[in-house]
């Protein structure tokens, strides 16, 4: 139970960088078409790098890659919540 609660640690990575990448965003409207690409890529290299550290330091793997989803699945729903309300 602890590798899954590890796993969706990750969300505290992922929401400041979404949050830093959508206060740019605002700060220059000609970057907003980059924004998808720009989120999607810094959340994959996050999750990447942070799996790959802590993957060998897991009891359960199954039970720490559930958590890194669980993880991507609340950043993917707060950014959908920040998008809404910014328009």
């Amino acid at each position: 139970m602890v590798s899954f609660v590890v796993g969706a640690l990750l969300v505290t990575l992922l929401i400041p960088l979404n949050d830093l990448v959508l206060l740019l965003a605002k700060k220059n409207p000609k970057m907003t078409m980059g924004i998808g690409f720009g989120m999607i890529a810094f959340d994959m290299l996050i999750t990447l790098v942070y799996g790959f550290l802590l993957k060998n330091e897991m009891a359960d793997n199954k039970l720490f890659i559930a958590g890194l989803l669980l993880a991507i699945f609340f950043a993917m729903v707060d950014k959908i919540k920040k998008f809404l309300k910014s328009k």
